[in-house]
């Protein structure tokens, strides 16, 4: 019998961009090499394993938050699993998994930043300081991350590597090849996809979307991803909504775990972010034909999206710009994503 290596993926259970990579990391890796498992660390059992296929294995630790008691429940994880190497997306329990495996010793560390150190607390930043030098790669998503990573954190430089995100088009394919979830087909439809967030900007949309409602009176705007009713951001957005009376043309679907059908069928799709590291939605829309609209938040986007031909670029917080590109952006059509990202090859050799 051939021994496979064992490779554990540490991700937070909710749903975010650095999850579904995490998982889709984890699928590239051949089943006759490595066996893979998804260990979740959370307050909360979320909604991410809806993106994990049954066949891979799936352990949850209950952890009430970051700070108290996630190295431990993942020290005692490694101890149980033996693993040959360990992966982590997430910043925040990327420190945590690299003090646990150091202090086990002889796992192989990976880890991927998921955002710019800018965008985090000052203490987890310093724990980053602390603990980056226990991995043996570090990804990140395009080279002004790793620039970022670098200027940030004492380490040599081969210890990074640029690897842009994936895609997992298998996946996009066999969830796009569903009917339309819209119930009014006769309009412009436009979608953003992800979780409800300052970062992300949900609210400069509302604003645009307000402008474009005066312009399109077939206008309708789709909010698909998780929300909280009683949060203050959200209860924002709805009163930019109310205010600018598009609440029966504004829908919030709310958690779906198949967002790619909302994408599929719809005009543009839309990127109002603040922050991002490197946005999966986005490159998803164009791998699905889209045109997009997106801000300037990261000088990558500017790379990605080509003006006037896959989408429009706009820069951040500025509403009327964007209404205005929104305004324009159906009429692009079926749209060629130029985004390339790296190979299965390149991720499954780190893990080698």
């Amino acid at each position: 019998m051939i021994h496979r290596k064992k490779v554990l993926f540490f991700l937070h259970s909710s749903t975010g961009g650095a999850e579904r990579v995490t998982i889709t990391i984890g699928k590239m890796l051949p089943k006759d090499e490595f066996e893979v498992k998804y260990i979740l660390i959370d307050k909360i059992k979320g909604n991410i394993t809806s993106f994990i296929p049954p066949e891979y294995e799936v352990e949850y630790y209950h952890c009430y938050n970051i700070w108290l008691g996630a190295t431990a429940k993942i020290l005692g994880c490694l101890k149980k699993e033996h693993p040959y190497a360990v992966f982590c997306s997430s910043m925040s329990l990327s420190v945590r998994v690299l003090l646990a495996a150091h202090f086990v010793g002889n796992i192989k560390i990976i880890i991927r930043n998921c955002n710019y150190f800018s965008t985090i607390r000052w203490d987890e930043r310093f724990l980053c300081r602390l603990t980056y030098r226990y991995a043996d790669k570090i990804i990140a998503q395009q080279s002004e991350m790793k620039d970022d990573i670098l200027h940030t954190i004492n380490l040599h430089p081969s210890k990074v590597i640029v690897l842009q995100n994936p895609l997992d088009k298998e996946s996009i394919n066999r969830k796009c090849d569903v009917p339309s979830p819209y119930i009014y087909e006769d309009t412009t439809k436009y979608v953003w996809v992800g979780r409800f967030d300052k970062t992300k900007g949900q609210d400069i949309l509302a604003k645009a979307f307000v402008k474009v409602a005066r312009s399109n009176s077939k206008a309708h705007l789709y909010f698909v991803g998780t929300y909280n009713i009683k949060d203050d951001f959200f209860q924002q957005v709805q009163k930019i909504i109310i205010d600018g009376c598009v609440q029966d043309r504004v829908h919030f679907i709310g958690f779906d775990p198949n967002p790619y059908r909302w994408i599929k069928y719809c005009d543009c799709f839309v990127l109002p972010s603040r922050v991002e590291g490197l946005p999966n939605s986005l490159i998803e829309a164009q791998y699905i034909g889209k045109p997009v609209v997106a801000t300037t938040c990261i000088p990558i986007i500017g790379r990605i999206i080509k003006d006037e031909v896959t989408g429009y670029t706009v820069p951040s917080e500025d509403y009327n710009a964007m209404a205005e590109a929104m305004l324009k952006a159906p009429f692009l059509g079926k749209i060629q994503m130029i985004y390339g990202s790296a190979s299965d090859e390149e991720f499954i050799e780190l893990f080698k």
